[in-house]
């Protein structure tokens, strides 16, 4: 999203008065702190604000297009989750027991020495085993579980208020915020935001990748196995949104962390909530509309 701009305050932590355009406190040197954060829009929000109050933009730093217009603000790349083990614990060692079993009537008038020479072979053979188990577990090849994740994509029909071609979709009136760099999070059972992205303009060399998403989703209803002939409907499809004054936008975000529920938001618009098997099921793909 757009890059969130800083409002001027002209007086310290120290209470000194300053120019509204300082910096620095010209009598302490203490920096002068934002009291407000304005979006992109020119929304002005309190400066510990994560998202605009007024139009939803988000109010983290980023650049911007190359043809001036405010770019989205990068996924957010959630913490692994996994941890890296200072060390990993070597498994118990199980005693020899029938070194120590009762001795027999015969054993009892042997030489004291061999009851000094049978534990002693016993520690050596646990000792053996020890260093030949602790290269696998503590060696300089042992390696961390690479964390399991997932690429989720997803599909967003508008209905009306829909303007553009088919490959320049943007919503109008209440459904502006409709638009290619419109936010999309997925958070977790928790509450947490795990993945961010942002929505994309389907382009002629997105076409593929829109028709395998399909193929999981069946949302378009693309079942043909020829790939020009799934082309050729794609095509077909999306001309026929832009007559009855609708566009088609797609989103992907990658390396989501694995969680038990995975709920889906497109800007400000609620959420769509999926459980692993759910979503395991259409192959990461989340299809959806506005408008209809």
């Amino acid at each position: 999203m757009g890059q969130g701009s800083l409002g001027a305050t002209g007086v310290c932590i120290n209470g000194h008065e300053n120019a509204s355009d300082a910096i620095f406190c010209v009598r302490c040197g203490s920096p002068l702190v934002p009291s407000v954060v304005k979006c992109a829009n020119g929304h002005e929000n309190a400066r510990d604000a994560a998202f605009c109050a007024k139009c939803g933009l988000s109010l983290a730093p980023s650049g911007a297009s190359a043809n001036g217009e405010p770019t989205v603000a990068p996924p957010i790349t959630p913490p692994s989750i996994f941890e890296p083990s200072p060390s990993a614990p070597q498994p118990p060692v199980t005693p020899f027991g029938s070194l120590y079993g009762a001795r027999s009537s015969a054993g009892k008038k042997r030489s004291s020495r061999l009851w000094l020479v049978v534990p002693l072979i016993a520690v050596a053979v646990i000792a053996a085993g020890a260093f030949a188990i602790a290269p696998k577990v503590m060696g300089p090849n042992a390696t961390t579980p690479t964390p399991v994740t997932h690429t989720f994509r997803g599909t967003v029909v508008l209905w009306k208020g829909a303007s553009g071609s088919w490959d320049v979709c943007s919503g109008t009136g209440g459904y502006a915020d409709i638009t290619a760099g419109g936010n999309v999070r997925i958070t977790n059972g928790a509450g947490d935001v795990i993945a961010g992205g942002f929505l994309k303009n389907i382009t002629e060399a997105d076409l593929p990748t829109i028709i395998e998403m399909d193929r999981s989703s069946n949302a378009i209803g693309l079942h043909e196995t020829d790939d020009a002939a799934a082309m050729t409907k794609i095509h077909t499809f999306l001309s026929d949104l832009k007559s009855i004054g609708s566009c088609m936008l797609w989103w992907e975000i990658k390396d989501v962390p694995l969680a038990g529920v995975y709920s889906i938001s497109i800007t400000h618009r609620g959420t769509l909530d999926y459980n692993t098997a759910e979503i395991e099921k259409k192959g990461w793909v989340v299809s959806s509309s506005l408008g209809d």
